[in-house]
């Protein structure tokens, strides 16, 4: 144990006497390391957060999309069916309503036959114009084709999910097909 001490000792006495510690110099240089990394750190940070927000506001686009279209269906008792393009990035919505003559019999010959028949009208598709998706820069659907989605009178929908991409973010949009709620993943 004596001999650790006299190590210690031997060692101050190297030094000058001074006490142990940094100068003011390696401080400087520290600093300055450190202000370095930080300026190229924060604005890729904040990059990040700026593509997470415009991921957000197209997930929240689709969402008021889709939960518009299931409360047309529901309350117009008429399936609503929204059609998303990837390609051109678009959407449009097929609305189906009875035709006014939907509560009469259409009369119907067959060429060459003297047998009429009769059934009812068939519904009527109102088909508004494609409008523009209008996603933020950069995001996209993730999809090869057209997506269709058809929300039924009670409320279920058939399709599935739609997966939106924006570099390496991404967000799935998923219909819960018994009961039309949208859910984001």
């Amino acid at each position: 144990m004596a001999g650790i001490g006299r190590v210690r000792g031997e060692r101050r006495a190297s030094r000058g006497g001074s006490n142990p510690g940094f100068t003011l110099l390696e401080l400087i240089v520290v600093l300055a390391i450190l202000a370095v990394v930080a300026a190229a750190t924060v604005p890729a940070l904040r990059l990040g957060e700026g593509e997470e927000a415009e991921l957000d506001a197209a997930t929240r686009k689709l969402t008021v999309l889709f939960r518009a279209a299931r409360d047309s269906a529901v309350q117009n008792a008429a399936p609503v069916t929204v059609v998303l393009d990837p390609a051109y990035g678009v959407y449009w919505l097929d609305v189906e309503r009875p035709s006014a003559l939907s509560s009469e019999p259409v009369e119907v010959r067959r060429p060459g036959d003297r047998t009429l028949l009769r059934r009812a009208a068939a519904p009527q598709p109102v088909v508004a114009v494609p409008t523009p998706l209008e996603l933020p820069a950069g995001v996209r659907i993730e999809a090869d084709s057209r997506l269709r989605f058809v929300f039924r009178v009670n409320g279920s929908v058939f399709g599935d999910s739609v997966v939106l991409r924006r570099a390496m973010e991404w967000r799935v949009v998923h219909l819960n097909p018994w009961t039309g709620d949208v859910v984001v993943r």
